[in-house]
């Protein structure tokens, strides 16, 4: 498989990820949720949904230490915008 191949298979399941986590979320299967946000980040780290979503998604568990942390990539940088960003800090920092 060429570059360009790898990088439209890589699109592809980046999109089948995130819509896949959005309708778990509606369907409230939050657990299923998770696991395709998770993904999504884990193929696009930078990708700002992916991060947001999964901040929402342990919101809806009470995971709000989680929530916290999941609305920044690892790199420190936060996302342009996302619906968790300083919601959650009064339940997780008091």
């Amino acid at each position: 498989m060429g570059s360009s191949e790898r990088s439209a298979a890589d699109a592809g399941t980046i999109l089948t990820a995130r819509t896949l986590g959005l309708a778990y979320l509606e369907e409230n299967r939050l657990e299923d949720a998770q696991a395709e946000f998770t993904k999504l980040i884990r193929l696009a780290p930078d990708e700002p949904s992916g991060h947001a979503n999964l901040g929402l998604v342990y919101l809806r568990l009470g995971r709000y230490q989680d929530a916290c942390a999941s609305d920044r990539p690892r790199g420190g940088r936060s996302p342009p915008m996302t619906p968790t960003s300083g919601c959650c800090k009064p339940l997780c920092c008091g």
